[in-house]
């Protein structure tokens, strides 16, 4: 059972990373690299997150055989395919890694319907990542140029010690206002790239 889910987790995965990727520029090498690491995750997280929740629950839920809560991920209610298209999901970006553990659970649940796919989910709970550099600057610039910011702001202008301070300070309330769905480096260089828009000098500030 383990093989089987794990054939049909990386084909299922290679196929959407694929899909996905149909609209990246020619020459682009994400969906190679992608691809690389697919067979890999989908090991790590049958292995480790999937088989680590069936062991949790093994202990109070009543398969209904004659074997005392035998621990097997043949009793997953998770399949091959829903496990495939959250490894996809997260290769491409669309959600976090932490997010894409939320969603694991939640598929587990056994209200939870076979086919129920991440993207459902994601899409269903807001968690989907913000990767859109505009929606980012937007989310920025709304932490930057907040009133209740200002003085921050100022400090950050006079350059020297303060830059990397007040710098950290904006990324931490800017990921908190995207509810942590921002992608991490895009918005931390965003965030320099409207601060040293809007404090040109501070950087050479002492």
């Amino acid at each position: 059972p383990a093989l089987s889910m794990y054939e049909l987790a990386v084909e299922t995965a290679l196929n959407s990373i694929e899909e996905s990727s149909a609209s990246l520029p020619r020459g682009s090498d994400s969906l190679g690299q992608n691809q690389q690491k697919i067979p890999l995750m989908c090991a790590n997280w049958l292995c480790n997150d999937l088989f680590g929740l069936v062991k949790k629950n093994a202990t109070f839920v009543d398969y209904g055989t004659d074997d005392i809560n035998p621990i097997s991920i043949q009793f997953s209610p998770v399949n091959g395919r829903q496990l495939g298209l959250l490894i996809a999901l997260i290769l491409d970006g669309t959600v976090s890694t932490t997010v894409g553990k939320k969603i694991l659970s939640i598929m587990f649940q056994e209200e939870s319907s076979p086919e129920l796919t991440p993207r459902d989910i994601a899409e269903e709970k807001g968690w989907k990542m913000i990767s859109d550099p505009s929606e980012v600057r937007k989310i920025c610039e709304g932490v930057i140029f907040d009133v209740q910011h200002q003085s921050q702001l100022e400090q950050y202008k006079k350059g020297g010690r303060n830059i990397w301070k007040m710098k950290k300070f904006f990324i931490g309330k800017a990921m908190k206002e995207s509810r942590g769905n921002a992608h991490p480096e895009i918005l931390k260089d965003t965030i320099q790239i409207v601060l040293e828009e809007v404090a040109p000098d501070a950087n050479t500030s002492t």
